[in-house]
């Protein structure tokens, strides 16, 4: 018998980074990508197998695989990186414990299952080199959902009107260059998020690493509540952003945005660069999961994120 079997997408960094270090740990592990899963036979049986690929056309091999006789008595791990808030049917095989990115105290399960948060894994992106501070407030995304129109035409207006004396740097353009990114965002002093598709963002991750002022409406994810993963060195604003253009102004005088720069980027190391983070979904599994304590031993995560990072990339080059 193996200790885990993995199931899940291979282009995403996040599960790749938790998968593997898994394996670190010393674990026996077997990994099914969706470039292989229409051809994978159990030929163990698993203590344990974490599920992420749950789109069509794959999910029919998955369950497959979940109804093999050898997996009838595996412990099964629902693990959703998607955007749903409530807990989503995607298997044959009922979990036990689902891992769900955008869990709130409002989330909804149609199973009898254990329910853990997570968030975005993301290395830091900080360059003391490029802390030039010389941008007043920036902000790049992409424009993923309707409800951001809105917040992007508003900081446009305030960037030509009212607030147009500050030094702006905004591109909601389709393609963002990873490069590009990381230098306006560690020149910037605040730097702005308004949520997409979800609440959670590999953006939050990224500002919150890069020594600059955060500002973005109340998140109330539990991944990021006192219990699990605390966020609170950030400046909200009210999503009908009536109060943004005031708290621009203030955080902007006599320097007020350096201390919640400074604050965030401590916040952010002591609890949510990818080696927390996979601290915090190890113990997560273990505290349900059938398989005995390992010492906790993450890979080295840079390859993995920068594969990703070159993929996006060339990915939204190609959709211009």
């Amino acid at each position: 018998m193996k200790d885990f079997l993995f199931i899940y997408f291979s282009h995403l960094p996040g599960p790749e980074f938790f998968f593997r270090s898994i394996e670190n740990c010393g674990y026996s592990c077997d990994f099914v990508t969706e470039k292989y899963v229409h051809e994978f036979v159990p030929n163990n049986e698993y203590k344990v197998v974490i599920c992420y690929l749950h789109e069509h056309p794959y999910v029919s091999h998955v369950n497959r695989i979940l109804r093999h006789p050898h997996l009838s008595k595996t412990f099964m791990v629902q693990h959703d990186d998607s955007d749903f808030e409530h807990v989503q049917v995607y298997y044959s095989k009922r979990p036990q414990l689902v891992i769900q990115r955008e869990l709130t105290t409002e989330s909804n399960s149609p199973f009898d299952a254990a329910l853990e948060p997570m968030h975005f894994s993301f290395p830091s992106i900080y360059n003391v080199e490029l802390q030039k501070k010389d941008i007043d407030i920036s902000f790049i995304g992409r424009q993923t959902n309707p409800r951001r129109e809105t917040f992007i035409n508003y900081i446009m207006h305030l960037s030509k009107n009212d607030l147009r004396h500050f030094n702006w740097f905004i591109d909601n353009g389709n393609c963002r260059n990873h490069g590009e990114f990381v230098r306006i965002t560690n020149q910037s002093k605040i730097c702005l998020h308004f949520p997409g598709n979800s609440q959670d963002s590999i953006r939050i991750w990224e500002l919150a690493s890069a020594n600059t002022c955060l500002l973005m409406p109340p998140n109330n994810l539990l991944s990021l509540s006192d219990k699990h993963m605390p966020l609170k060195n950030y400046v909200k604003y009210n999503e009908d952003m009536h109060d943004l253009k005031d708290i621009l102004t203030y955080y902007l005088a006599e320097n007020r945005y350096e201390y919640v720069a400074r604050m965030l980027r401590d916040e952010y190391n002591e609890y949510h660069t990818p080696k927390r983070c996979f601290e915090a979904y190890y113990q997560q599994i273990l505290n349900h999961a059938p398989v005995e304590k390992k010492p906790c031993i993450p890979v080295e995560c840079d390859d993995i994120y920068r594969r990703f990072w070159n993929e996006e990339e060339a990915y939204w080059k190609d959709k211009r």
